[in-house]
């Protein structure tokens, strides 16, 4: 298995007027080389202002594995436009 370093990019749109925020712009993936995955993406599909995505939310495809990531750790966050300005 090969470790990598991977950006995050989230696709799909949040509901309202919110924003999605990229807490962790780079994560550390381990998987074989036909795996390596080039990005993690994630979906922000429908999610409203104050839901998360957490490490403990990822689906990954079979084989790859996330280093360094915790469960309770926020990867992307949902705010509301008010709460961009604080």
């Amino acid at each position: 298995k090969i470790e990598v370093t991977v950006p995050v990019f989230i696709e799909g749109v949040t509901k309202g007027n919110s924003t999605a925020l990229i807490e962790v712009q780079k994560v550390r993936a381990k998987a074989d080389v036909e795996h390596l995955p080039q990005s993690l993406v994630l979906s922000v599909e429908g999610m409203q202002a104050g839901q998360e995505i957490r490490g403990k939310d990822i689906k990954l495809d079979e084989g790859i594995t996330l280093l360094g990531v915790k469960p309770e750790e926020t990867l992307v966050k949902i705010v509301s436009p008010e709460g961009k300005k604080k």
